[in-house]
């Protein structure tokens, strides 16, 4: 599993590689300082599983960095981290389509489970910021909805969505994409909640009929 982490201050840098080893065995932290560094390991390695960006960096402002990494990584997840807590930084990054913000207040294990979130396909925003504007809770669920029409995966979720298919266990899945066995244990359950199913006959099943089984 690649994460890229986007920081400019290096000891959160350092803090957020540590952060990390615990959401699999074979978890590789890549560190960009800004913008410009994050592009060129952008371009190394397009088969990220997910990107933690700075809402404030010194070369570009979070926002805009995270529209072009949206276009660059289309199927990537891009959590957005903050120092900020106020509603607008939150409700800008979700519509510039972040897969989730999270604030650097939170403890480790709340930074984690929110991450999770995330690679299980689901969108993480703080509960208790978003409970002073209940009222928009509808426009946030149409938002996210509407962009989940069509299910979109990350290159490795496709790579084990085809192996899963053809009945592959999770111990075959990882000796053939050579991954530890628990992170193909955290893509299958992506695959379950991005597909809405509960099992593999579901996931199949559901893949075929939306024509993502290739021959």
């Amino acid at each position: 599993m690649k994460i890229l982490s986007i920081e400019d201050h290096e000891l959160i840098r350092e803090a957020l590689q540590l952060k990390l080893t615990v959401l699999a065995d074979d978890v590789e932290v890549l560190s960009a300082a800004n913008y410009r560094q994050a592009e060129i390991l952008v371009e190394q390695y397009p088969d990220l599983d997910l990107v933690l960006l700075d809402i404030s960096l010194p070369d570009i402002n979070g926002l805009t960095a995270l529209k072009k990494l949206a276009q660059k990584l289309p199927t990537t997840p891009i959590v957005m981290l903050s120092a900020s807590e106020s509603h607008q930084d939150i409700n800008r990054a979700l519509k510039d389509l972040a897969q989730g913000y999270i604030p650097k207040s939170y403890s480790n294990e709340l930074m984690i489970s929110a991450i999770r979130v995330v690679l299980a396909g689901g969108t993480y925003i703080p509960p208790t910021l978003l409970q002073p504007q209940a009222t928009n809770q509808r426009m946030f669920d149409a938002q996210f909805s509407s962009h989940r029409l069509t299910p979109t995966f990350t290159k490795r979720q496709k790579e084990v969505l085809a192996l899963l298919i053809k009945g592959k266990s999770n111990k075959v899945i990882s000796r053939e994409l050579s991954m530890a066995v628990n992170t193909v244990g955290i893509h299958i359950s992506a695959i379950f909640r991005i597909l809405k199913v509960n099992n593999r006959t579901q996931a199949a099943f559901k893949a075929s009929q939306l024509g993502l089984v290739s021959d």
